[in-house]
């Protein structure tokens, strides 16, 4: 845990001295950008050393599949060969889908942007894909309550917890060689309170807050 608390405090210290990364979105499409990708984001995922975290027991073929049916979305650095897993600073992603109503989402960031300087206004412009352009009601979330850092920026984006779970959810823990059944918490945004969310910040930065 200490080891996490210096690298979070690593993090913070880079982006105080470093301007922040300018980043695009795109949406991935297997049928127009192939599966290949989906095998660099896998390995990319795998230099961080967060696979089994990440994408549990699934191979790279079974979250090749998921994602050439849900949408996906990629943040990445303008001007970086991203189909080759170069210049991505984060993806999320869709599962559970009935569209234009609900959706679990799911997201990885690259360990080095993970700063809310960084994340924050990424997040908020998935959210305005999901919610404005493709009309999605509800979206939730689950997160192991090992992971305290995600579970506090779920909150943080808005995100209302309704219940923590035993056993929910599956997380690689410190010592441990595979993955363990973890407590979760169960989270819903609603359209209407990111809406709100994002109204309340739009009005603090144009006062200069």
């Amino acid at each position: 845990m200490e080891g996490l608390r210096i690298v979070r405090r690593t993090v913070a210290e880079y982006w105080k001295n470093h301007a922040l990364p300018h980043w695009n979105i795109i949406h991935y499409d297997a049928a127009t950008h192939g599966l290949d990708f989906l095998l660099y984001l896998w390995r990319h995922v795998e230099s961080s050393g967060e696979t089994l975290r990440v994408f549990h027991a699934d191979g790279p073929m079974a979250f090749a599949r998921l994602c050439s049916q849900a949408p996906l979305f990629v943040a990445l650095q303008p001007g970086q060969l991203w189909q080759h897993g170069e210049g991505i600073i984060g993806v999320a992603w869709l599962d559970a889908v009935k569209p234009g109503v609900r959706a679990f989402i799911n997201f990885w960031v690259h360990p080095l942007y993970r700063h809310p300087w960084v994340v924050d206004p990424i997040v908020d412009r998935v959210f305005a894909d999901v919610f404005e352009t493709q009309a999605f009601q509800v979206l939730f979330g689950l997160t192991p309550l090992s992971n305290p850092v995600a579970c506090r920026a779920a909150r943080r984006w808005g995100f209302k917890v309704l219940a923590v779970l035993p056993g929910a959810d599956l997380d690689l823990l410190h010592g441990e060689s595979g993955l363990t059944p973890v407590a979760a918490q169960l989270a819903v945004l609603t359209r209407e309170d990111w809406a709100r969310g994002r109204f309340h910040r739009n009005h603090l930065e144009s006062r200069g807050a």
